[in-house]
């Protein structure tokens, strides 16, 4: 308004204003590159700001241009294994049309633009969403089910958000759960029966009293009966 402009803020503290929470709680005319700005931006050329629940997982998807994701959190592409989606790290710096697979503790995390980025490494079999995606009933969408994050069929009809990571599949698989590349994907037990107190899913994201023959879930652990 011709006046001068200074960054000032009351009710939170610098801590809080550093970790991106107030960026996103005042939505997208505001930006902030975590780990460099200490207060939200009125400059895009700073990250936009996303949420991490407390599951641990994201998906990310930008159509227009390659970006920088935050420290915070670690970058992977997915490629389908059977019933398991195995991730495989990738460089904080991703390409335009790249779907990815974040993960991190609860927080704020944020995506600045960047002008290049080098190519991914590996088979990603992830899709995104340039604009709101009707679902048909062969997508399968990032959720946490049964406390087990996997990538789990979106019901016909459903929408799909821009922005987001998605995966197609006609196998008709109840869903796709991660496999972190160069990790054991699955637990072999020699137990038939669980302890008492385990909590035991099936890929369905089923509660169950005892182990079925195949993958359970056994306290958020792949476990081979």
């Amino acid at each position: 308004m011709g006046g001068d402009q200074t960054n000032s803020f009351e009710g939170v503290t610098a801590a809080q204003a550093a970790t991106g929470e107030i960026a996103y709680k005042l939505g997208g005319a505001f930006f902030q590159t975590i780990g460099e700005d200490a207060y939200p931006e009125l400059d895009s050329t700073h990250g936009t700001v996303f949420a991490m629940t407390e599951a641990g997982y994201a998906s990310l998807y930008n159509d227009a241009t390659a970006g920088t994701l935050s420290d915070n959190v670690t970058v992977y592409t997915g490629k389908k294994n059977g019933e398991y989606l195995t991730l495989t790290e990738q460089s904080n710096t991703i390409p335009a049309q790249t779907a990815v697979v974040l993960k991190g503790a609860e927080g704020y995390y944020s995506f600045t633009p960047s002008s290049a980025a080098a190519a991914i490494t590996g088979v990603n079999d992830l899709l995104g969403t340039a604009a709101p995606l009707t679902a048909t009933g062969s997508e399968y969408v990032l959720a946490n089910e049964g406390g087990v994050a996997g990538f789990y069929p979106a019901s016909a009809g459903s929408v799909i958000p821009a922005g987001k990571a998605y995966l197609t599949d006609a196998s008709g698989v109840k869903g796709f759960t991660f496999n972190e590349e160069g990790a054991t994907a699955i637990e072999e037990t020699l137990s038939k029966s669980p302890l008492k107190g385990e909590n035991i899913y099936n890929l369905a994201g089923q509660r169950i009293s005892k182990m079925q023959k195949g993958i359970n879930i056994v306290n958020g652990k792949k476990t081979l009966f």
